[in-house]
């Protein structure tokens, strides 16, 4: 009896145990080539569902990448924006549209987004 009791004093503080965010987005976005020729780089930025966009972006990729990985991500819905950095002075263009990602338990959904078009296109990874 007593090793039972172990057993499942064992079973219960590991499921207790939170899992690790292992969920990750993929970016993937097009500037025309007039837009390109002043573009040093670019900012992505990320809201949870409900909150704000920070001042600081998520990630920096450069002018020439077309792909942005995010992972670590908790189950939740995430909303991502992207901007171009201009070279000439380091401001940015204004943001895109949204595009949105659910993870929950292990399945992906695509909330709508009422902001304006986005030329972003994003795809998860539930791990």
């Amino acid at each position: 009896m007593k090793g039972n009791f172990i057993f499942l004093l064992a079973v219960l503080l590991f499921s207790a145990v939170p899992a690790m965010a292992a969920n990750r987005v993929q970016l993937e976005w097009d500037f025309s080539s007039d837009e390109e020729c002043n573009i040093s780089g670019f900012s992505i930025y990320m809201r949870t569902d409900g909150g704000e966009y920070p001042d600081d972006p998520v990630a920096t990729p450069a002018a020439d990448e077309r792909l942005a990985e995010i992972p670590g991500l908790d189950d939740g819905t995430y909303w991502f924006c992207i901007a171009a950095v201009i070279s000439v002075n380091g401001s940015e263009s204004s943001r895109s549209g949204e595009a949105g990602i659910t993870f929950d338990n292990g399945e992906i959904s695509y909330p709508f987004s009422v902001t304006s078009p986005t030329i972003l296109r994003i795809q998860g990874t539930p791990e």
